[in-house]
This record gives structure tokens, sequence and C-alpha cells, in this order.
């Protein structure tokens, strides 16, 4: 049911049954003309009846069910039927950032909206009507009548109350505000004062000038800032920009040519927006002060496979040590399973530091049979040093991922040191961890004040290094906070079940060159080297052949095991990688004293020796003679060759085997020399 312009009241035929009237009756009204209907019904359309010229029986049964909604409908102003949710000026709207205050905008939002659709149902409704006329050769309406009857329509309860607007209520200004919105869109219903500062108060160069006084080092009060701007505007101090050397002139933060004057209240206001807080707070704080209140940061969620990242970073250890100072531990976590799976300690910050963390990473990745982790995530301030050899991406680590420094939340290895500090370490050690000002009770350190300074209690550095393993051990074996997705597994348990499938095995010839100690040492007796007083045998002798001509020196590069001993050296000359060497075992000479571990180091000497022997016999030159042309018969395939050689060129021949010459004159000579 609906009004129409020319027809009055339509009726659908579902209106018609609901009203309790069928529909052989509705046939037979209409062939004997008592209704009429505004078209055939077809692609969609529902037959609509003229309730105008319905009989007056028919009338009464429909009033009885619909009375009042005809006559709502009737009283109805044709614009209504036109009006539709407009979404992208809701969106549009919700969006717009005024340049003045916000709060103001914010109650406007609905109304400017309702504008928008309003404005589009008197279109589509002019649209109509004309196109209505066009059809019928008439001409398009007045738009003066028009307007003056949406003016009406707009005071209309239920456009009213339904859709609360900004509309004006004048012909000439409606009109020119339907035009300039056909041509502008929507940006054109927003008032003007929302639009500049010149409405405001307190402008945007004034709000400006309080944020930046409020920003400076000595980090002032909210009333110093009142105080510093109200001796700006009378010229007793100078505000200038640190960074540009720009003076402030007082007549530009004027209005009218009268100084605005602020209360505290509204400075402390103005101060407080969010976004100001937030400038201020970024400029009068340190950068992780600022980064946990107001920067945004990102949404991630752990890996699903152990090694696919490690996170390593530094920390001190809570407990001061014996004649002060804390002892500085670097750990590296596996992400996904929160393991600690490499640490170390020492009492300086550096490069060592780092490098004997890596270490002893590699010594447990080595002893489980792992491999290398896909990831590696750190921070610029300690690895830098290392940025274009060990932590180069593909180097070691096909990706390496650098963490900006202050930011606590980017790195994952700050959440887990936090983890691991409040539990593990907090639940086995006797005294509490913390700090003796913290302000929470549990976090407060017993301490005692001595001439007015407070003392904490110092341990070992045994102590506390052999403390903080047991942690590590414990929290390592703890059960993994997600325990819906493990099951209740331990931490430990999570990362050998969960190992990355495509990790590489660990490269130790390579890898020890950035992380292994060094050795200058020479091959001797072409079978071994000798590193920390022991010896390693080349892994075989065919290394002699990749040697530089007359150059037996190289570099021997390995890691120490926990207990110090080394399995194997790793050999370079220059960049050319030589062999990894075992070490050599000596065994017993004695037959009767032997053991079998003493046979199996004879025989491996001995295959070695033999191989050696092997590759000597195999280069071994051919013998060879020499025929000297001395004498050459007429005959050429019987040539003889004789060679005196002087007794200063005899030395020189030695280990040349010389042809015996048997000619006569050769043999006469030898006789004579008998006799």
């Amino acid at each position: 049911m609906r009004l129409d312009e020319t027809y009055g009241v339509l009726l659908t035929l579902h209106d018609w049954q609901m009203a309790g009237l069928s529909y052989s009756l509705y046939e037979k009204d209409r062939q004997r003309g008592h209704l009429s209907t505004t078209g055939r019904a077809c692609q969609g359309r529902e037959v609509e009846i003229v309730y105008d010229k319905l009989r007056e029986d028919r009338k009464r049964v429909i009033d009885a069910v619909f009375g009042s909604t005809i006559e709502r409908i009737s009283d109805q102003p044709a614009l209504v039927e036109h009006i539709r949710p407009d979404a992208k000026a809701r969106d549009f709207f919700n969006s717009y950032r005024p340049e003045g205050d916000a709060s103001r905008y914010v109650k406007r939002i609905k109304e400017y909206t309702n504008d928008a659709i309003l404005l589009n149902a008197m279109h589509d409704l002019y649209n109509e009507r004309s196109a209505y006329r066009r059809a019928r050769n008439g001409k398009a309406p007045s738009k003066e009548a028009f307007f003056l009857e949406q003016i009406a329509a707009l005071g209309h309860p239920d456009i009213a109350e339904s859709y609360p607007n900004t509309l004006p209520t004048s012909v000439r200004r409606l009109k020119n505000k339907y035009d300039t919105y056909l041509k502008d869109g929507y940006g054109s219903l927003i008032s003007a004062k929302f639009a500049n500062d010149n409405a405001r108060k307190v402008t945007e160069k004034i709000e400006r000038l309080l944020v930046a006084l409020y920003s400076m080092p000595n980090k002032p009060f909210c009333s110093s800032v009142k105080d510093l701007y109200d001796m700006f505007l009378t010229g007793k101090i100078t505000v200038f920009d640190k960074e540009t050397g720009e003076v402030f002139q007082p007549e530009d933060f004027r209005r009218n040519g009268e100084p605005v004057e602020l209360s505290e209240s509204t400075i402390w206001n103005y101060l407080n927006q969010a976004v100001n807080r937030a400038v201020a707070d970024k400029r009068r704080n340190d950068g992780l002060y600022y980064n946990n209140l107001h920067r945004p940061h990102h949404h991630r969620k752990s890996p699903q496979y152990s090694f696919s990242k490690i996170s390593m970073d530094d920390r001190d250890l809570p407990r001061l040590l014996v004649g002060g100072g804390r002892i500085k531990a670097y750990y590296a976590y596996d992400v996904a399973s929160g393991c600690v799976i490499g640490a170390a300690y020492s009492l300086k910050k550096d490069d060592k530091l780092f490098l004997d963390c890596l270490r002893d990473m590699f010594r447990l990745i080595d002893r489980n049979g792992f491999g290398i982790p896909m990831e590696v995530e750190v921070e610029h301030h300690l690895v830098n040093h290392f940025a274009d050899t060990l932590m180069r991406a593909g180097a070691v680590f096909p990706f390496v991922r650098w963490c900006a420094a202050g930011n606590s939340q980017e790195k994952r290895a700050e959440h887990l040191n936090r983890a691991k500090k409040y539990g593990a370490e907090k639940q086995m050690q006797e005294q509490p961890i913390g700090r003796w000002y913290a302000r929470h009770e549990a976090y407060r350190t017993p301490s005692k004040k001595v001439n007015d300074e407070y003392v904490e209690r110092q341990y070992d550095y045994e102590v506390l290094v052999a403390e903080d393993l047991a942690a590590i051990r414990e929290f390592n074996n703890s059960v993994h906070p997600r325990k819906k997705t493990y099951g209740g597994m331990t931490r430990w348990e999570v990362l050998k079940s969960h190992l990355n499938p495509e990790l590489q095995p660990l490269g130790k010839a390579s890898l020890y060159r950035y992380i292994g100690e060094r050795t200058e040492c020479s091959i001797a007796r072409s079978q071994y080297v000798r590193v920390q007083y022991e010896k390693y045998q080349l892994s075989s002798p065919e290394v002699m052949r990749l040697l530089r001509p007359n150059d037996y020196n190289v570099t021997a590069y390995y890691m120490k095991e926990e207990d110090g001993d080394i399995p194997r050296v790793y050999l370079y000359q220059g960049d050319t990688f030589l062999c990894a060497c075992e070490k050599i075992v000596a065994y017993n000479e004695a037959r009767c004293e032997q053991t079998e571990a003493d046979r199996a180091a004879m025989q491996e000497q001995a295959k070695y020796v033999a191989r050696y022997d092997r590759l000597i016999k195999d280069r071994m030159p051919d013998r060879v003679g020499l025929l000297l042309p001395e004498t050459l018969h007429a005959d050429p395939d019987e040539r003889e060759l004789q060679v005196d050689i002087p007794e200063a060129e005899a030395k020189h021949t030695r280990g040349m085997e010389l042809v015996p010459d048997y000619s006569e004159e050769a043999m006469r000579q030898m006789a004579l020399a008998d006799i």
C-alpha cells in the first residue's frame, strides 16, 4: 500500500486479500468495471488497485482492516515514498575530521546524514515527476512550487520526527542547498564553522604553542604553562623554535588585536586531548613510556613450529654482586615453545657475551640433532658489529629481523624474559625478585639503610650463575602456557616434537668461522695440526693437494664443549675450506696392555699411513733415461750419443741414469783403463 501523486492510495492484490476479499471477487469487479488498476503485472511488478475507484461496499470492508493506515497514507507527503538509507553518507560524515571542536561536530553527524537522505529523496521525486510529464508531452514541474511543497513535507511529523535535519525552510535557500549538494556532494552539507579555525577561541596556533610550552625538557606543570603563555603574550619572555630559529610574535596569537586569555582549566583540557597528550608524552618522557601508553602496536601470534624463529636479548640479573654491579646475561629463546636455548654470562656487555650465547645455543642444537633456526630476532645496539658478517641474512640464518631499540613490545625475548623472571626465578629463589624501591610489596626486595643509603644483599658470581641456570632448566620443563594447543606438554617437549620440517642441517665448517675460536697453525708430517696442545689428524692425505705452493700454514676454527674439550677442528687456508680434523688418539704400544679403544686407534692411524703411502706411490714418477746427441750414425735407427760431462756439471747429474756406451772404441778404452 502506497500513495501515488496521480491516483491517490494504491492497494496491492495482497492488501486486497488481507482485507478478506477473494481473488475471484477481484476478477469479477475488474471485468464489470467496478475497479481500476494502474497497469498489468509484469517483470516482478505487482498489480496496484486504485482505492478511490472501488465500490463503497468494498471500501467499507477495506477500511475495517486498513482504515487508519489509509488515512495516514492519504495525509503523507509524496517525499516519504522516496526516502532510502544512504550508507555512503553515514560513512562520509563519521570519517570526517573537522578542524574545530570535534565534540560539537559529533552531535551533527546524524543531522547531516539525514540532510543527504532527504535531498536524495527530493532528487528522485523531482526526476520521477519530470519523467511522467515528459511521457505525456507536458512541461517539467516548477521548481519553486516543488520546493514549496518539500518545505511543507519537511514539517510533516513522519519526516520531522524520524529524520531531524538542518535543511533551510525557505524556498530560495532550500533550492540553493539542493543545487550545491548535487554539484559538490556530501561535503557541502557541513557547516563552515567545522571547516575552518575562525570560530574557535583557542586557535590551532595557540593550541600548538601550549603543547610546545608543556613539552619543554624541564616538564613544566599546567600552572607553569599558563604563566609562560601570559608572559609571552605580554612580551615579558621570547619564545623561539630551536630547530629553525624562528622567533614567535605575540601579535600572531591575538584575536581581533586582543590577547586571548585562557584559564588554567582550559589549558589543562587542551593539553589532555588525546592527540595532544600523546605528543606531549613523546617529548616529555622516554620512548618506552610513550610506546607502552600511546603508540599502536602489531597484533601477532606465535609461530606453529619450533626454530621457525628465535629471539635474543640481554638483561641484568636482578640480584647484586659482591662488590657491586650486576651480572650481564644474554639469552636466546625459541619463540614457539618459549624455551631458553642459549645463555651466556659476563661482567661486561660486549661482543663476546653475544657470541658466547650463540655458541651455547649451537652446542645444544648439535647435541640434539636439530637444525639451523630459520629466523633470528636481535637489536642493533649490541649486534650491529655483525650486520655484514654473522647477522647478514643467508650467512648463517636464512632470515634476520632487526628490532627498533627501546620498543620492548616488539621483541619476543622481552616478553619471555619477564615470564622467566616472575615465573621460574621467583618460585625457586628464597628472596623475592624485584627492587627495594618497588611500589608493589610482592616485588620489593629486603634491604637495610646504611649511612642514609639503602644497601641490597650481595651474592657471589658463581652462585648467581648457578641459580639462573637452574631457573632455566625449571622454566624449560614447565608446562607450556598454551595448554589447549599443546595439551599440557612442557616447553621442552613442544620444542622437540614441533620442529620446523624445513630446517637445514648444522653446517659447522662455515658456522664456526663466525662464532668459533681460531688458531693459526701449520700441517706437520703431512698428517696433523696442533691446537690447544692436542693433535688433530687430516681427514685424508689428499688434503695436501689443496694447499698453496710452499705454504703449510692454515687456520683452525673450533668450538669447545661445555667440559672444555675440542672434539674436532675445521681447517681453512685463506677462504678455502680444507677439511674437518678429528683428534688423534694415542694408543698403547704394548700388545698385552691394549684395549679395544687402543686397537681401534692403531687401526685408524694405520689406515691414514697406508692411504698416504698409496698417494705417494700413485704419484711416483716413471724412471727415465737420457740419450745425449754426441755422435750420429749413418743409419738413423742406430744413433749413439756420447757426452763428456765436465766435472763441474757432474754433481747435477746425480740420480740420473745414463745409457751405457757399448761401442768398440769405448770397450777398448775400458780395457786399457783396467790394465
